[in-house]
C-alpha cells in the first residue's frame, strides 16, 4: 500500500510511504474541511471586522502604517491577503510610501529577499519597504506587564501610527494557538522581553488551550500596551490554501479564529495502534519545529513503534534564545550508521525519517531518535521488528503540525 504525504513547508515536495498490503493502514484526516476562500470572500471578511472598525476607518487621520507579517517558519500565505489589507489602507488615505512591512522574526533567522517574495509576493516586495525585525536594533520601552515582562518593542514599529498584523492561526504548544498578539511578542519584541515571556513557565501554557493561559495573556497585555490596532488572521488547509479570514480586535477576532481552527484541525485518534506515523508538515521547515508533530505518539500501544517524518529543508534551524545545541547525539552517529538491526541498537524513543536532513543534524536536536533517510531501509528494519505479527495496525497523521485531538 502506498501513501503520499506532503513534506517541506514552502518547498512543495511529497514523500511516498509504502506499507505491506496486508497491514491495516489508517490515514487520519480532519472531518471538517471547509472550502477554499475566493478573492471575493476574503475581501468580504475585510469588510466585516470583529470587535473593531474596518481597517479603512482605522486608517483615517493616520499618517503611516506598519504591517507585521509572520516569517517562513509559519505556513501563512500572506501574499493572498496582503493586497486586501493594502486596499483598506489606501481607502483610508495612507499612501504607499508611508506603509512599512516588518517580518516578525522574534528570534528566528533573518529572511532573504527571496523569502520575502515567497511570503508576501514579488510585487509587494518591489513596491514597498520590507524589513526584518532586528533583535540588535533599537527598541522603545512602553512599561511592563502585570506578570513582570518588560515591554520593549521594535522602534520602527512604534514609529508608525497604525499597527496591523497578518498571521496564521494553528495549534501552538505554549500560546494555545498562533496568531493574535504573537506577532508582537515574540514577533517584534526585544531579546529581554521574549526571554522573560518564554522562560517563566506560565500556567495553562499548552497546545490548544486558551482558558487561563497565562502565556497567551501575557502576550496580549504586551499587544494592548504597545497599541496593536487590528489583526488579519487566516486559517489554512493542508495545501496552505486559505479557508478562513478573521479581521479585527486582536483578542475578539483571534478567539473566533482559534475556534474555527480547532474545528478544522480536530481529528479522531486511532487508539492503541501498533505503529504511529506522524508527519510534522507544515511545521517542518526546521527540525526545531518539526517536533511539534510528535503529539500522536502517546496513542501507540505499549511496545509499539513511533515514527516522525520531518522534511526540514533548512536543517536544524536557528533560534537565538536556545543557541546551538550540544548533545550526546554526536557521539552516537557512527554507531547508528553501521547498519545494525534495530534490536541491537542502543534504546531509542522513536524513529525519525527525513529525506532532506543528515544524521548529524538529526542527532544534534533529537539524540533519542533512530534516524533513517531512506524509507526503504526503514521498512527493511521494520519488517524484521514485526516479523511474524498479524493484523498490524498503522495510524498515519499526514499533517500532524496542524492537527489536534478532537475534544
Amino acid at each position: 500500500m502506498q501513501i503520499t504525504v506532503p513534506s517541506g513547508i514552502w518547498h512543495d515536495r511529497n514523500v511516498e510511504l509504502n506499507f505491506p498490503d496486508d497491514w491495516n493502514v489508517i490515514v487520519v484526516e480532519p472531518e471538517f474541511q471547509p472550502p477554499v476562500l475566493s478573492d471575493y470572500e476574503i475581501r468580504a471578511a475585510m469588510h466585516a471586522p470583529i470587535g473593531s472598525p474596518m481597517i479603512s476607518q482605522l486608517a483615517k487621520g493616520r499618517q503611516s502604517a506598519v504591517i507585521i507579517v509572520d516569517d517562513t517558519t509559519r505556513p501563512t500565505p500572506a501574499h493572498r491577503v496582503a493586497p486586501f489589507v493594502l486596499e483598506e489602507l489606501q481607502a483610508g488615505g495612507i499612501e504607499d510610501d508611508d506603509i512599512l512591512f516588518v517580518i516578525g522574526l522574534g528570534m528566528h533567522r533573518p529572511m532573504t529577499r527571496m523569502d520575502m517574495a515567497m511570503k508576501l509576493g514579488a510585487d509587494i516586495v518591489n513596491r514597498f519597504s520590507v524589513i526584518n525585525h532586528d533583535l540588535d536594533g533599537r527598541f522603545v520601552h512602553v512599561g511592563e506587564t502585570s506578570r513582570g515582562t518588560p515591554i520593549d518593542i521594535n522602534e520602527e514599529v512604534m514609529a508608525r501610527d497604525l499597527k496591523l498584523t497578518i498571521g496564521g492561526v494553528i495549534p501552538h504548544g505554549g500560546a494555545g494557538f498562533s496568531g493574535g498578539g504573537k506577532l508582537i511578542l515574540p514577533g517584534v519584541s526585544s531579546y529581554k522581553t521574549i526571554r522573560h515571556n518564554h522562560t517563566r513557565g506560565f500556567r495553562g501554557a499548552r497546545g490548544g488551550n486558551l482558558d487561563n493561559n497565562e502565556f497567551r495573556l501575557d502576550i496580549e497585555e504586551v499587544a494592548l500596551k504597545m497599541g496593536l490596532d487590528a489583526i488579519v488572521n487566516v486559517m489554512i488547509n493542508s495545501r496552505r490554501e486559505i479557508t478562513g479570514v478573521f479581521v479585527g480586535d486582536f483578542v475578539k477576532a483571534h478567539r473566533q479564529a482559534a475556534e474555527f481552527s480547532r474545528k478544522c484541525c480536530a481529528v479522531t485518534l486511532v487508539q492503541q495502534p501498533d505503529i504511529v506515523v506522524t508527519n510534522s508538515y507544515p511545521e517542518d521547515l526546521t527540525l526545531r519545529y518539526a517536533t511539534c508533530g510528535t503529539w500522536p505518539f502517546g496513542t501507540v500501544r505499549e511496545g509499539g513503534t513511533k515514527i516522525l517524518i520531518a522534511g526540514c529543508p533548512e536543517g536544524t534551524g536557528y533560534h537565538r534564545l536556545y543557541g546551538s545545541p550540544q548533545t550526546p547525539g554526536f557521539r552516537r552517529i557512527k554507531a547508528l550508521q553501521q547498519g545494525q538491526p534495530m534490536s541491537n541498537q542502543e534504546r531509542k524513543d522513536f524513529i525519525m525519517f527525513s529525506p532532506f536532513v543528515g544524521p548529524q543534524e538529526a542527532y544534534e536536536i533529537l539524540p533519542n531518535c533512530l534516524f533513517f533517510s531512506s524509507w526503504t531501509e526503514l521498512m527493511k528494519e521494520f519488517m524484521l521488528a514485526h516479523k511474524g505479527e498479524k493484523d498490524v495496525t498503522v495510524a498515519v497523521y499526514p499533517y500532524a503540525g496542524i492537527q489536534i485531538p478532537e475534544e
